[in-house]
């Protein structure tokens, strides 16, 4: 595994798009300062750029580089959260390419679950973009063999490494912390 990660990494500081399994399902992945890269996600996806992509990261720490002032509450959720969570922050530290913030400057990033996420967002040093492995508006693959050939012949590298698919396979729930509430407040479950 090990080898891949470096592999992954390269293809990432080349500007390369890769299709790699995530804590949740199979996504498409780039640098997120990579203006190149992220264009060509959203043309793969044939997204708009209205709708932002979510980037990972490997823990905490880093979360911290982009969003330095987590609210307490949501930080101690977070440490203890075991279930792919993103969360929408507002105001990055961090400006990236157009498609990764939203317009009115929020982020959505999620602390990755996955050991192999994990080990490539740590080797790379920084963030990567995450965003399910499908053309938009069309149903996200459970598995890998269920990526559409569109989505396999587009991007740059394909991932080496398959983890166990052991049940239903669902994307994240995405939420936003409310200071005034102190509390998550969940846009998809």
């Amino acid at each position: 595994m090990n080898r891949e990660v470096l592999n992954v990494v390269e293809q990432l500081n080349s500007g390369r798009v890769i299709l790699y399994p995530t804590d949740t399902i199979w996504g498409l992945g780039c640098d997120p300062s990579d203006q190149n890269a992220v264009d060509k996600i959203f043309a793969i996806k044939k997204r708009k750029h209205n709708q932002p992509l979510i980037i990972l990261v490997d823990d905490i720490a880093m979360l911290k580089t982009i969003v330095p002032n987590i609210h307490p509450k949501l930080e101690n959720i977070l440490f203890y959260n075991t279930r792919p969570l993103t969360i929408i922050f507002d105001h990055p530290e961090i400006n990236y390419a157009n498609g990764i913030t939203a317009e009115n400057g929020s982020i959505a990033i999620r602390i990755v679950q996955d050991n192999f996420c994990k080990d490539v967002i740590k080797t790379f040093g920084k963030p990567i973009v995450s965003t399910s492995a499908n053309i938009s508006q069309q149903p996200f693959p459970q598995k890998f063999e269920d990526i559409s050939p569109e989505i396999l012949q587009s991007v740059d590298y394909i991932v080496d490494y398959k983890p166990e698919n052991n049940g239903d396979i669902l994307p994240s729930s995405i939420a936003k912390f409310s200071i005034s509430q102190k509390e998550l407040i969940f846009l998809r479950e």
